[in-house]
């Protein structure tokens, strides 16, 4: 997975949209790699979700939870999957 300095340096709005919620990790960075320790999943797991532009629907709460307000259900709608 390339460095990705800002979010708005992301490929995707789902891209730009996970580094915005996820907090800095122990040195200050945003990554995808500490979005998934905190979301309980694997760096695969959100390997695939931005590969796909899609989110499981029941991670949603979860990283809803995780942006600590920085985003809401209405953001992750157009990116919403059942499975």
């Amino acid at each position: 997975m390339p460095t990705i300095l800002t979010p708005e340096d992301a490929d995707s709005h789902l891209g730009k949209l996970l580094l915005n919620i996820v907090p800095p990790n122990e040195v200050g960075n945003k990554t995808f790699t500490h979005l998934a320790e905190l979301a309980g999943v694997s760096r695969n797991a959100v390997c695939k979700w931005l590969k796909n532009q899609r989110v499981p629907a029941p991670r949603v709460n979860k990283l809803i939870e995780i942006s600590e307000g920085r985003a809401t259900m209405k953001d992750f709608e157009p990116f919403v999957y059942n499975y």
